[in-house]
Protein backbone atom coordinates (compact mmCIF):
# COMPACT_ATOMS: atom_id res chain seq x y z
CA UNK A 1 0.00 0.00 0.00
CA UNK A 2 1.17 3.56 -0.70
CA UNK A 3 2.32 5.48 2.54
CA UNK A 4 -0.38 8.18 2.70
CA UNK A 5 0.11 11.32 3.79
CA UNK A 6 -3.79 11.79 5.16
CA UNK A 7 -3.96 13.91 8.13
CA UNK A 8 -7.68 13.28 9.00
CA UNK A 9 -7.17 10.42 10.96
CA UNK A 10 -10.85 9.26 9.68
CA UNK A 11 -9.82 9.56 6.09
CA UNK A 12 -6.45 7.61 6.80
CA UNK A 13 -8.40 4.75 8.64
CA UNK A 14 -11.07 4.33 5.69
CA UNK A 15 -8.29 4.45 3.07
CA UNK A 16 -6.44 1.49 5.27
CA UNK A 17 -9.96 -0.42 5.23
CA UNK A 18 -10.43 0.07 1.27
CA UNK A 19 -7.04 -1.17 0.83
CA UNK A 20 -7.60 -4.62 2.59
CA UNK A 21 -10.18 -4.84 1.02
CA UNK A 22 -8.89 -4.32 -2.75
CA UNK A 23 -6.52 -6.83 -1.50
CA UNK A 24 -8.83 -9.30 -0.09
CA UNK A 25 -11.24 -9.18 -3.32
CA UNK A 26 -7.65 -9.61 -5.36
CA UNK A 27 -9.06 -6.46 -7.28
CA UNK A 28 -6.59 -5.67 -10.14
CA UNK A 29 -4.92 -3.55 -13.05
CA UNK A 30 -2.17 -2.96 -15.17
CA UNK A 31 -0.60 -0.75 -12.39
CA UNK A 32 -1.44 -3.01 -9.41
CA UNK A 33 -2.06 -0.25 -6.86
CA UNK A 34 -4.85 1.86 -9.41
CA UNK A 35 -7.57 1.51 -6.73
CA UNK A 36 -5.86 2.37 -3.57
CA UNK A 37 -4.02 5.48 -5.34
CA UNK A 38 -7.24 6.74 -6.78
CA UNK A 39 -8.90 6.67 -3.49
CA UNK A 40 -5.99 8.34 -1.98
CA UNK A 41 -5.88 11.29 -4.21
CA UNK A 42 -10.03 11.49 -3.85
CA UNK A 43 -9.66 11.63 -0.17
CA UNK A 44 -6.89 13.90 0.03
CA UNK A 45 -8.22 16.42 -2.81
CA UNK A 46 -11.18 16.91 -0.12
CA UNK A 47 -8.52 16.98 2.58
CA UNK A 48 -7.04 20.16 0.92
CA UNK A 49 -10.66 21.24 0.55
CA UNK A 50 -10.93 21.36 4.36
CA UNK A 51 -13.26 18.31 4.38
CA UNK A 52 -12.68 16.09 7.22
CA UNK A 53 -15.57 14.05 7.34
CA UNK A 54 -17.21 11.43 5.40
CA UNK A 55 -19.87 14.13 3.75
CA UNK A 56 -19.68 13.96 -0.46
CA UNK A 57 -22.55 15.49 -1.45
CA UNK A 58 -23.17 16.51 -5.25
CA UNK A 59 -21.19 19.66 -4.78
CA UNK A 60 -17.80 18.16 -3.50
CA UNK A 61 -18.51 15.26 -6.55
CA UNK A 62 -18.96 17.93 -9.41
CA UNK A 63 -16.06 19.45 -8.16
CA UNK A 64 -14.03 16.58 -8.08
CA UNK A 65 -14.61 15.40 -11.50
CA UNK A 66 -14.09 18.91 -12.63
CA UNK A 67 -10.53 18.44 -11.24
CA UNK A 68 -10.23 14.61 -12.49
CA UNK A 69 -10.75 15.89 -15.66
CA UNK A 70 -8.68 18.91 -16.24
CA UNK A 71 -5.48 17.59 -14.06
CA UNK A 72 -2.31 16.95 -16.18
CA UNK A 73 -0.59 13.65 -16.61
CA UNK A 74 2.49 13.42 -15.42
CA UNK A 75 4.26 10.91 -16.68
CA UNK A 76 3.09 11.88 -20.31
CA UNK A 77 2.05 15.77 -20.40
CA UNK A 78 -1.29 16.25 -21.63
CA UNK A 79 -4.83 15.19 -19.40
CA UNK A 80 -5.82 11.72 -17.96
CA UNK A 81 -6.59 9.29 -20.85
CA UNK A 82 -10.52 8.75 -20.55
CA UNK A 83 -10.20 4.91 -19.54
CA UNK A 84 -7.63 5.92 -16.57
CA UNK A 85 -10.80 8.93 -15.35
CA UNK A 86 -12.83 5.52 -16.17
CA UNK A 87 -10.72 3.68 -13.85
CA UNK A 88 -10.41 6.67 -11.00
CA UNK A 89 -14.38 6.60 -10.89
CA UNK A 90 -15.09 2.77 -10.65
CA UNK A 91 -12.36 2.49 -8.04
CA UNK A 92 -14.27 5.77 -5.85
CA UNK A 93 -17.55 3.61 -6.70
CA UNK A 94 -16.15 0.65 -5.06
CA UNK A 95 -15.00 2.92 -1.96
CA UNK A 96 -18.62 4.35 -1.85
CA UNK A 97 -20.01 1.20 -1.60
CA UNK A 98 -17.66 -0.10 1.03
CA UNK A 99 -18.75 3.23 3.56
CA UNK A 100 -22.83 2.12 3.20
CA UNK A 101 -21.56 -1.72 4.09
CA UNK A 102 -19.89 -0.50 7.00
CA UNK A 103 -22.64 2.21 8.21
CA UNK A 104 -20.40 4.92 7.67
CA UNK A 105 -22.81 7.08 4.80
CA UNK A 106 -26.31 6.39 4.87
CA UNK A 107 -26.68 7.55 1.44
CA UNK A 108 -24.70 6.86 -2.44
CA UNK A 109 -23.69 10.51 -3.04
CA UNK A 110 -23.84 11.39 -6.89
CA UNK A 111 -21.08 10.13 -9.20
CA UNK A 112 -20.87 10.93 -12.81
CA UNK A 113 -21.06 8.27 -15.60
CA UNK A 114 -18.82 6.27 -16.72
CA UNK A 115 -17.06 7.36 -19.87
CA UNK A 116 -17.98 5.83 -23.29
CA UNK A 117 -14.44 6.32 -24.75
CA UNK A 118 -14.33 7.05 -28.63
CA UNK A 119 -17.68 5.08 -28.40
CA UNK A 120 -19.78 8.51 -28.05
CA UNK A 121 -20.42 10.62 -31.09
CA UNK A 122 -19.04 14.41 -32.11
CA UNK A 123 -22.73 14.94 -32.96
CA UNK A 124 -22.55 18.40 -32.84
CA UNK A 125 -21.68 21.56 -35.29
CA UNK A 126 -18.17 23.71 -34.99
CA UNK A 127 -18.66 26.91 -34.62
CA UNK A 128 -17.73 27.91 -38.31
CA UNK A 129 -20.65 24.83 -39.42
CA UNK A 130 -22.81 27.13 -37.41
CA UNK A 131 -21.82 30.06 -38.94
CA UNK A 132 -22.41 29.01 -42.26
CA UNK A 133 -26.27 27.59 -41.54
CA UNK A 134 -26.58 30.77 -39.99
CA UNK A 135 -25.83 32.33 -43.50
CA UNK A 136 -27.89 30.27 -45.27
CA UNK A 137 -31.04 31.33 -43.39
CA UNK A 138 -33.77 33.25 -45.71
CA UNK A 139 -36.05 34.80 -43.58
CA UNK A 140 -36.00 35.76 -39.60
CA UNK A 141 -38.25 32.91 -38.68
CA UNK A 142 -35.54 30.90 -39.53
CA UNK A 143 -32.87 32.89 -38.25
CA UNK A 144 -34.92 33.31 -34.66
CA UNK A 145 -35.62 29.00 -34.39
CA UNK A 146 -32.04 28.58 -34.89
CA UNK A 147 -30.93 31.48 -32.01
CA UNK A 148 -33.49 29.69 -29.77
CA UNK A 149 -32.42 26.16 -30.17
CA UNK A 150 -28.68 26.65 -30.65
CA UNK A 151 -27.82 30.37 -29.39
CA UNK A 152 -30.41 29.44 -26.10
CA UNK A 153 -29.92 26.13 -26.27
CA UNK A 154 -33.35 24.97 -25.76
CA UNK A 155 -35.16 21.52 -25.72
CA UNK A 156 -37.49 20.67 -28.69
CA UNK A 157 -40.60 20.81 -25.51
CA UNK A 158 -38.99 24.29 -24.57
CA UNK A 159 -39.54 25.58 -28.06
CA UNK A 160 -42.85 24.46 -28.81
CA UNK A 161 -43.90 26.12 -25.04
CA UNK A 162 -42.22 29.47 -25.53
CA UNK A 163 -44.43 32.57 -25.29
CA UNK A 164 -43.84 36.33 -26.97
CA UNK A 165 -44.11 36.91 -22.97
CA UNK A 166 -40.69 34.52 -21.88
CA UNK A 167 -38.78 37.15 -24.14
CA UNK A 168 -37.67 39.75 -21.92
CA UNK A 169 -34.79 41.36 -24.35
CA UNK A 170 -34.35 44.51 -22.20
CA UNK A 171 -33.22 42.09 -19.28
CA UNK A 172 -31.34 39.92 -22.00
CA UNK A 173 -32.78 37.10 -20.74
CA UNK A 174 -35.46 34.26 -21.83
CA UNK A 175 -37.93 32.53 -19.35
CA UNK A 176 -38.09 28.75 -19.63
CA UNK A 177 -41.16 28.71 -17.38
CA UNK A 178 -41.56 25.05 -17.58
CA UNK A 179 -38.19 22.86 -18.76
CA UNK A 180 -37.53 19.10 -18.02
CA UNK A 181 -38.46 18.25 -14.44
CA UNK A 182 -40.95 21.36 -14.63
CA UNK A 183 -37.69 23.68 -13.47
CA UNK A 184 -37.61 27.45 -14.58
CA UNK A 185 -34.75 28.50 -15.83
CA UNK A 186 -33.62 31.66 -17.02
CA UNK A 187 -31.40 31.75 -20.04
CA UNK A 188 -29.29 35.03 -20.76
CA UNK A 189 -29.41 36.45 -24.31
CA UNK A 190 -26.60 37.56 -26.45
CA UNK A 191 -26.59 40.52 -28.19
CA UNK A 192 -26.87 38.80 -31.64
CA UNK A 193 -29.66 36.60 -30.26
CA UNK A 194 -31.57 39.49 -29.21
CA UNK A 195 -31.19 41.33 -32.99
CA UNK A 196 -32.53 38.17 -34.19
CA UNK A 197 -35.30 38.02 -32.08
CA UNK A 198 -36.17 41.81 -32.30
CA UNK A 199 -36.08 40.98 -36.32
CA UNK A 200 -38.52 38.14 -36.01
CA UNK A 201 -40.88 40.42 -33.92
CA UNK A 202 -41.08 43.13 -36.15
CA UNK A 203 -40.75 41.92 -39.75
CA UNK A 204 -42.48 38.20 -39.18
CA UNK A 205 -44.33 37.33 -36.53
CA UNK A 206 -46.90 40.22 -36.98
CA UNK A 207 -47.47 38.61 -40.78
CA UNK A 208 -48.31 35.49 -39.15
CA UNK A 209 -50.98 36.28 -36.74
CA UNK A 210 -54.57 35.67 -37.56
CA UNK A 211 -57.35 38.22 -36.99
CA UNK A 212 -60.18 35.84 -37.25
CA UNK A 213 -58.99 34.16 -33.83
CA UNK A 214 -58.10 34.75 -30.78
CA UNK A 215 -54.57 36.01 -30.32
CA UNK A 216 -52.04 33.30 -30.07
CA UNK A 217 -49.56 33.46 -27.11
CA UNK A 218 -46.81 31.28 -28.86
CA UNK A 219 -43.33 32.99 -29.68
CA UNK A 220 -43.24 30.54 -32.94
CA UNK A 221 -46.28 31.16 -35.28
CA UNK A 222 -46.89 28.99 -38.01
CA UNK A 223 -48.40 29.96 -41.49
CA UNK A 224 -51.89 28.76 -39.92
CA UNK A 225 -51.28 31.48 -37.04
CA UNK A 226 -51.52 28.64 -34.60
CA UNK A 227 -48.24 27.80 -31.96
CA UNK A 228 -45.49 25.70 -33.70
CA UNK A 229 -44.97 22.01 -32.92
CA UNK A 230 -41.97 20.13 -33.11
CA UNK A 231 -42.21 18.40 -36.91
CA UNK A 232 -42.38 22.38 -37.77
CA UNK A 233 -38.91 22.79 -36.26
CA UNK A 234 -37.51 19.67 -37.33
CA UNK A 235 -38.78 20.58 -40.94
CA UNK A 236 -37.39 24.06 -40.92
CA UNK A 237 -33.37 22.79 -39.52
CA UNK A 238 -33.66 20.05 -42.34
CA UNK A 239 -33.86 22.72 -44.93
CA UNK A 240 -31.44 25.02 -43.19
CA UNK A 241 -28.97 21.92 -43.53
CA UNK A 242 -29.69 20.78 -46.77
CA UNK A 243 -29.20 24.48 -48.29
CA UNK A 244 -25.72 24.53 -46.78
CA UNK A 245 -24.44 21.44 -49.12
CA UNK A 246 -22.02 21.04 -47.22
CA UNK A 247 -21.42 17.22 -47.52
CA UNK A 248 -19.79 16.85 -43.73
CA UNK A 249 -22.82 19.11 -42.39
CA UNK A 250 -24.68 16.41 -43.59
CA UNK A 251 -22.93 13.68 -42.63
CA UNK A 252 -23.59 14.41 -39.29
CA UNK A 253 -27.58 13.66 -38.94
CA UNK A 254 -28.16 16.79 -36.72
CA UNK A 255 -31.33 16.93 -34.86
CA UNK A 256 -32.30 20.06 -32.26
CA UNK A 257 -30.50 18.36 -29.44
CA UNK A 258 -27.69 18.29 -31.23
CA UNK A 259 -27.44 21.66 -31.02
CA UNK A 260 -27.98 21.94 -27.74
CA UNK A 261 -24.85 19.68 -27.77
CA UNK A 262 -23.04 22.14 -29.84
CA UNK A 263 -23.96 25.29 -28.13
CA UNK A 264 -22.95 23.21 -24.92
CA UNK A 265 -19.41 22.56 -26.82
CA UNK A 266 -18.98 25.95 -28.09
CA UNK A 267 -19.48 27.22 -24.48
CA UNK A 268 -17.10 25.01 -23.03
CA UNK A 269 -14.17 25.89 -25.72
CA UNK A 270 -14.74 29.65 -24.88
CA UNK A 271 -13.96 29.06 -20.97
CA UNK A 272 -17.57 28.66 -19.55
CA UNK A 273 -17.32 26.67 -16.10
CA UNK A 274 -19.11 23.17 -15.75
CA UNK A 275 -21.83 25.28 -13.33
CA UNK A 276 -22.73 27.75 -16.51
CA UNK A 277 -23.03 25.01 -18.65
CA UNK A 278 -25.22 23.17 -16.18
CA UNK A 279 -27.13 26.27 -15.71
CA UNK A 280 -27.96 27.34 -18.98
CA UNK A 281 -29.10 23.72 -20.54
CA UNK A 282 -31.14 23.30 -17.48
CA UNK A 283 -29.15 20.27 -16.45
CA UNK A 284 -29.63 19.23 -13.09
CA UNK A 285 -26.57 17.25 -14.06
CA UNK A 286 -24.88 17.16 -17.35
CA UNK A 287 -23.82 14.14 -19.42
CA UNK A 288 -20.34 13.82 -18.32
CA UNK A 289 -18.81 11.98 -21.37
CA UNK A 290 -19.99 15.15 -23.29
CA UNK A 291 -17.91 17.29 -20.87
CA UNK A 292 -14.88 14.78 -21.19
CA UNK A 293 -15.01 15.22 -24.77
CA UNK A 294 -15.43 18.78 -25.01
CA UNK A 295 -11.65 18.90 -22.64
CA UNK A 296 -10.50 16.80 -25.21
CA UNK A 297 -11.54 18.85 -27.94
CA UNK A 298 -10.33 22.23 -26.44
CA UNK A 299 -6.99 20.35 -26.15
CA UNK A 300 -7.07 19.36 -29.31
CA UNK A 301 -6.52 15.57 -28.36
CA UNK A 302 -8.22 12.47 -30.35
Amino acid sequence: MEKTSLRTRLFDTVYRDFDLLVRYKDYRTGQGSMYQKAVHDFLAFHEKKGLHQLQFGRDEMAQYFDYLITRPNERRGGRLAYNTVNHHLFAIRIFLDMLIEMKLIDTYPYLPKFFRGHSMKDVVLTQDEVKLVYDHCQNPLETAILSTAYGCGLRRTELERLDAADLKLGESILIVREGKGSKRREVPLSEKVKKDFRKYLRNERPKRIRTDQNPETAFFINQYGRRMAGQDYYRSLRRLLKRTKNDEILAKNIDLHSLRRSIATHLAENGAGIDFVKSFLGHVEIDTSQLYAIRRRKEGVR
